[in-house]
Order: structure tokens, then C-alpha cells, then sequence
């Protein structure tokens, strides 16, 4: 008897299907997933439950960015230093990186998702319509606006 019977046949070809549509590959970006600089927004010090529930309640939600440090935060943090005897600004580090600035800040940049609390009170800036993302004012403008090309297209 023939091993390639009709039955074999379909159930060979299905399986082929199958193994071509399932794509376990680098180029399944699904499983392949670089945090880039292009095509996505880092959202950070969110609990992922409670932006599921504001998202699905289609309420107005904004993005907020790590805000620019100024003059007085950078002297504050040892940044610049000011000459006490010409009385101008020395840099002696330099700028800080949104990721450090935001560290500084007290936000939590971690990749790992923060859970909620154990007696199920969720702090006010979770509830907030705002989604908190790790990236400077005009760096999160840019990105937004090119997301947003992007999905025109």
C-alpha cells in the first residue's frame, strides 16, 4: 500500500500550511520584540490593569513626558556647579539622559510591570488620565507625530 494516501495527503499539506503561517522566526516581531527608537512609546510607572480599564472606558487619555530639567535641578543634582569667583555656570557632568532623569525623579523605569498593592488600593497617579512615558518633551512629540504618520499611512 501506497504511503501518500489522499488522507495523508491533506493532513501533510495542513500541516505545511501551518508551519509557514506560524512564523517562530526573528522576523515575527510579536515574539521578536526590540524597544527600538522608532514605532513604539515606553510607558513607564503604570499599573497595567488600571490602563486596561481607562483605555476600555474610551475616556480622553494624554501622554506626559519626563519634564527638562532646569538650571536649579541640575545645580541640585551636581550637574553644574557655579564658579564662586566669576560666578558662572560650570557643567560637570553631562546632561542626563531621560532613563537617569527620570531615576532621579522618583519614577520607576524598571521593565518589570508594578503590581498593585496588596489591600487593592490604587495610588491617584495610576487613576490619573495621563500615561506617563520615558522620554523628553520634544523627543515624545516627535515619536507621537511619527506614530501617528505612521497609522495614517
Amino acid at each position: 500500500m501506497n504511503e501518500s494516501s489522499p488522507n495523508n495527503f491533506a493532513t501533510d499539506s495542513l500541516e505545511n500550511l501551518r508551519r509557514r503561517l506560524l512564523d517562530l522566526t526573528a522576523r515575527n516581531r510579536l515574539l521578536s520584540f526590540t524597544h527600538g527608537r522608532q514605532g513604539n512609546i515606553r510607558v513607564i510607572d503604570e499599573l497595567p490593569d488600571e490602563l486596561h480599564r481607562m483605555l476600555l472606558s474610551e475616556e480622553e487619555l494624554r501622554f506626559q513626558a519626563i519634564p527638562d530639567p532646569t538650571r536649579d535641578e541640575l545645580i541640585q543634582f551636581g550637574y553644574i556647579e557655579i564658579d564662586s569667583e566669576t560666578g558662572l555656570d560650570t557643567q560637570v557632568k553631562k546632561d542626563p539622559a531621560a532613563t537617569e532623569w527620570a531615576r532621579l525623579l522618583g519614577y520607576d523605569t524598571s521593565y518589570a510591570l508594578p503590581l498593585p498593592t496588596i489591600d487593592g488600593d490604587t495610588r491617584a497617579k495610576h487613576q490619573d488620565k495621563v500615561i506617563q512615558t520615558l522620554m523628553f518633551p520634544s523627543e515624545m512629540e516627535a515619536r507621537l507625530r511619527g506614530l501617528r504618520n505612521k497609522a495614517e499611512t
